[in-house]
């Protein structure tokens, strides 16, 4: 069993070609919303999956976003948040009881597509015994965090600042949740925040200083499809006409 934490609790931009006004996880591209996209990349594993999809309580209510999911995924477990958290790390923790502690952990962004069999990567971090694991691709842009990389393993990360030129894609894995949650909590005590909030790749620094081996595997940039923009969106757009034809 692996545990799937997929937070839609942050700010998303809303199609403003829509009549009805949807929110970015909602937009349809050939017959599927984009969150459909998301899940079924990660889906194709060959392990059973728990799903945590973690989202606002406003989104519930004006776009019934937790219904649409419970359709999607009927045994998925919903943590509605009724107030804006400090991170990504506060929000994934609110999911706590539901996380299988000694389970393996991926943490997915919400608004990504990555077109590669994710099975290449479990198996790749299972067989280096890895603590944790990035998925990176080469970029210089502040609007990533980034791993720097010594040998074969993560010395270090950095969120919006490029401390090297590998890019952290929104794949995070742990070999075992309680992992992520020890070291998250790390972070807080820590106060590793970024202009006050505190991110995901954080973690990977507390684990580090533990001693715990933390892998990277690099995909080419071409494989890899973030929805953090209209322009974005249309790029996996036509990435899926192209697949169509």
């Amino acid at each position: 069993m692996i545990n799937i934490v997929i937070p839609i609790a942050s700010n998303f931009f809303i199609d403003e070609n829509e009549e009805y006004q949807f929110p970015l996880p909602l937009i349809e591209l050939y017959g599927k919303t984009l969150i459909e996209y998301t899940i079924e990349g990660i889906e194709k594993v060959d392990d059973k999956i728990k799903f945590i999809f973690i989202l606002k309580e406003q989104d519930c209510r004006k776009y019934k976003f937790d219904s649409s999911l419970k359709l999607l995924k009927p045994d998925c477990s919903i943590i509605k948040l009724n107030n804006t958290t400090k991170g990504a790390i506060c929000s994934i923790l609110m999911a706590i009881d539901e996380i299988d502690k000694e389970e393996e952990l991926i943490i997915l962004n919400y608004d990504q597509f990555i077109d590669l069999n994710l099975n290449v990567f479990l198996k790749n971090f299972r067989q280096l015994n890895a603590d944790g694991g990035l998925i990176t691709f080469n970029s210089i842009h502040p609007r990533w965090s980034y791993a720097k990389i010594d040998g074969e393993f993560v010395i270090q990360t950095a969120e919006k600042n490029p401390i090297s030129n590998l890019a952290i894609a929104g794949f995070y894995y742990f070999k075992r949740a309680s992992i992520f949650i020890d070291s998250a909590f790390d972070v807080i005590k820590f106060d590793q925040n970024y202009n006050g909030n505190f991110y995901t790749s954080s973690v990977y620094n507390q684990m580090i200083l533990q001693n715990m081996r933390v892998y990277s595997f690099l995909i080419k940039k071409e494989s890899y499809y973030s929805f953090y923009s209209p322009q974005k969106v249309n790029e996996f757009k036509d990435f899926l006409k192209n697949k169509h034809e």
